[in-house]
């Protein structure tokens, strides 16, 4: 079957890398005689829309491929664009600071290598569909790969300010924002109902609730994530001290939070069907694959197979 390739660019994606691929990827275009095209997005959540409008304009005989150029936030509008058409595979050339998606699937040179973009085959990966309520609104959207409340979205808060600065780049912005969050050391009120049993009332640290394993430029949170699995994991860092907090960050960001000892005291993980979460706070920070809005209640489900995504290391 014949294929359109679309990439999409952010310009403002990982301080501006995405704009150095348009004479690659036409360098591409000729070496391979494929049919490709470069889209720039010109404001926020332009993605979407573009990858909405190409969607809805594929063909059944023809297979088309959108490809992200950017981080994680981009890949996210992405899916949100492109959701629901059969005929439509979707890529990520990763561009932006966090990049914690491709991390289950290969390296970033593994996804920054155009050739093995193009010629990799797209597999079947589950998706996160959510609502999320805040004063009086409702919004049903998709995530691809964490939702991150309480510490973790706190120090993509951080992060975000981190980066405006010089010298501070995006892992080093996550590092550090991080310790800072330590030392602030603030607390989610949360109430939490997972497959319609209540596991947690009361203050905790954090929840993160994903697909994939990693968030915030490679901590690797949900150690046994699965993208194919048709369940979501959940790791919830109950209300601790900074003194347990500093024992755990370090094996948190490895992964080996689990079998330790201070992991067994405060962490509780979970593969689950749905989730129901809420705060008792007015205003909560949510992060959705690296993007921040403010919450009161989350309603989430798995979508099993719910996006093709193209991956380089498949053929």
């Amino acid at each position: 079957m014949n294929r359109k390739y679309f990439f999409i660019l952010n310009p403002v994606a990982g301080q501006g890398k995405a704009v150095n691929l348009e004479e690659k990827l036409y360098d591409i275009k000729e070496k391979l005689n494929i049919d490709l095209e470069v889209i720039f997005t010109k404001e926020a959540l332009a993605g979407e829309v573009i990858a909405r409008d190409l969607a809805r304009a594929s063909s059944s005989d023809c297979i088309t491929r959108i490809y992200g150029c950017g981080g994680d936030g981009t890949l996210n509008e992405i899916i949100n664009g492109a959701f629901g058409y059969d005929n439509v595979e979707i890529g990520i050339i990763p561009t932006g600071t966090g990049n914690d998606y491709i991390r289950n699937f290969g390296t970033t040179e593994d996804f920054l290598n155009l050739e093995k973009q193009i010629m990799g085959e797209a597999e079947k990966v589950d998706i996160i569909k959510y609502k999320s309520f805040h004063r009086g609104y409702e919004n049903e959207r998709y995530c691809i790969n964490m939702i991150n409340i309480g510490f973790d979205s706190q120090v993509v808060v951080t992060a975000k300010k981190l980066k405006k600065m010089p010298l501070i780049k995006g892992g080093m912005a996550y590092g550090l924002g991080a310790v800072l969050g330590i030392f602030e050391k603030k607390m989610a009120d949360l109430i939490i109902d997972m497959d319609g049993e209540k596991i947690h009332d009361g203050k905790a640290l954090l929840i993160a609730i994903g697909k994939g394993a990693y968030c915030g430029g490679g901590f690797k949170s949900l150690v046994k994530a699965d993208i194919q699995d048709g369940l979501v994991d959940v790791g919830l860092v109950k209300a601790c001290t900074r003194r347990d907090m500093l024992k755990l960050l370090s094996k948190y960001k490895k992964g080996t939070h689990l079998n330790t000892k201070v992991g067994n005291k405060i962490v509780y993980y979970d593969k689950v069907s749905n989730l129901n979460l809420e705060t008792k706070d007015e205003d909560i920070y949510i992060s959705v694959d690296g993007e921040l809005s403010k919450v009161k209640r989350v309603e989430l489900s798995v979508i099993k197979d719910g996006i093709k995504f193209i991956n380089p290391n498949s053929k």
